[in-house]
């Protein structure tokens, strides 16, 4: 691929997800059903466990051709780690899967795209707090985020602000909490 090209893909990708969007091979971590009410973790990584599907609607994901129609991310706890699995439905149809780790309270690095990612994370009070960068040859990527759960449980709120050679960019996705469907009897 052409150095423009995977400049390209890079800030594509860096600034689409998250996922700062530092996409990772996220280490596996068996999926838990969710816990009753009663018993629910109330730590931010616990919070944060679940999936969640995009609001298209109700999100403002700016331009481009990267914009989703369809999005669902799995976030799962692991301590202080959460392992983050992302599809996505862009509007052209292509179907994107990408596996992201982040580290609550402190720095993961990750691949993205053959390229080191850095990231830190921190607690904001009830919000994680990640910064992301990445370096392609002389050119710097950096996206700062915040995610924030409702206090019913049911809304994910993730604000981002991506910076490249291309200029910034500011997003704000809401994802609402998918409830598992009951056992069958």
């Amino acid at each position: 691929m052409r150095f423009t090209g995977r400049l390209l893909l890079l800030a594509v990708a860096v600034s689409t997800c998250s996922v700062a969007g530092t996409a990772v091979r996220a280490a596996s971590v068996a999926a838990k059903p969710a816990a009753p009410r009663a018993t629910a973790d109330t730590s931010l990584a616990g919070r944060l466990a679940g999936t969640w599907r995009l609001d298209v609607a109700a999100s403002e994901l700016g331009k481009g051709p990267r914009v989703p129609k369809w999005r669902e991310d799995r976030i799962v706890r692991d301590g202080d780690w959460i392992a983050v699995k992302v599809t996505s439905v862009r509007t052209s149809g292509d179907t994107v899967r990408l596996d992201f780790r982040y580290h609550t309270a402190g720095e993961a690095v990750n691949r993205l795209a053959g390229q080191e990612v850095r990231t830190r994370g921190k607690r904001e009070g009830g919000k994680l707090a990640l910064e992301s960068e990445a370096q392609l040859a002389l050119f710097k990527f950096e996206v700062s985020e915040r995610w924030g759960v409702s206090a019913d449980g049911a809304t994910l709120t993730q604000e981002r602000t991506s910076r490249s050679p291309m200029g910034e960019e500011s997003q704000r996705l809401v994802m609402r909490r998918m409830v598992p469907a009951p056992a069958s009897r």
